[in-house]
């Protein structure tokens, strides 16, 4: 992952792994790097683990896609500080 990334949305159900996996991975190299969890599939549990590993936020489909472009300038502003 390249320096200037500074942002991550992933998805809660994907094959192969879930979206707390790739979080856990991604958090465990790059811990500064900001995490959006979307999902369709959402739980209490899920939202717990997203939490845990501080997500920035997690969100449930279907989202605004303005809303979530939004979000990813201000995670971003975020990482920055």
């Amino acid at each position: 992952m390249q320096e200037n990334n500074h942002v991550a949305v992933v998805d809660l159900k994907m094959p192969g792994m879930s979206g707390i996996e790739v979080m856990e991975n991604l958090k465990g190299e790059h811990p500064f790097l900001e995490t959006i969890m979307l999902t369709g599939h959402g739980s209490q549990d899920s939202a717990w683990e997203a939490g845990k590993l501080q997500a920035f936020r997690y969100l449930l489909k279907p989202y605004d896609f303005d809303e979530l472009y939004d979000l990813i300038l201000a995670a971003a502003e975020e990482r920055r500080k």
